[in-house]
């Protein structure tokens, strides 16, 4: 019972990282269809509602709808530490970083660590301990997600930063993923 429940929940994370990167790539393509869009503002409030509809409303939704519990998964999320988080990276972008892409960035860390790690981690850690959880979602995040790169660079950074970030959320809180994640999001758009 237990291999089939956990092989059930790897084809649903599977599904559901397929689903969100279609929902993105459509929110992509309405892009280049409609030229208005192409402007900063709108490329940011496409990615926007492409992301969070299919990195966190569609996948909570289709969780729900077949009994998952998402109340009750062990990553936490304290909205306190979040402001403070959240009021930190920009006084720090705005002082050391100043990156252009500060929007963008919080739009993906947000959206890709709900998805990888509160949702899907919470999905798997019911059927698999939670050093597997953390691998099979980092795993996923570094060369399933960002399959459009190079692979042995998604294997030696993203799969780590993964692990990083998975460890971040797990011990102290989803915000402190979010905030990582977006700190290293604007950095390396800086740097690159």
């Amino acid at each position: 019972m237990l291999a089939k429940n956990r092989i059930e929940h790897l084809i649903l994370i599977l599904a559901l990282i397929l689903l969100a990167g279609l929902i993105y790539n459509l929110g992509n393509i309405v892009m280049i269809l409609i030229p208005e869009l192409q402007q900063e503002l709108g490329m940011t409030v496409v990615k926007f509602l492409s992301m969070t509809l299919g990195f966190i409303v569609i996948p909570t939704w289709i969780a729900k709808k077949i009994d998952l519990d998402v109340k009750n998964i062990p990553v936490k999320l304290n909205k306190k530490s979040a402001i403070v988080l959240l009021l930190l990276v920009f006084l720090f972008n705005f002082l050391i970083l100043r990156s252009h892409e500060l929007y963008t960035a919080l739009i993906v860390a947000t959206c890709e660590e709900y998805l990888f790690r509160y949702l899907l981690y919470g999905i798997l850690v019911r059927t698999f301990n939670k050093n597997q959880a953390i691998i099979i979602t980092a795993v996923l995040f570094g060369v399933l997600l960002h399959l459009n790169g190079n692979l042995l660079v998604n294997i030696f950074t993203k799969i780590p930063a993964g692990i990083i970030l998975s460890q971040l959320a797990v011990r102290f809180g989803l915000q402190y993923s979010i905030s990582f994640h977006w700190l290293y999001n604007m950095a390396v758009g800086r740097l690159f």
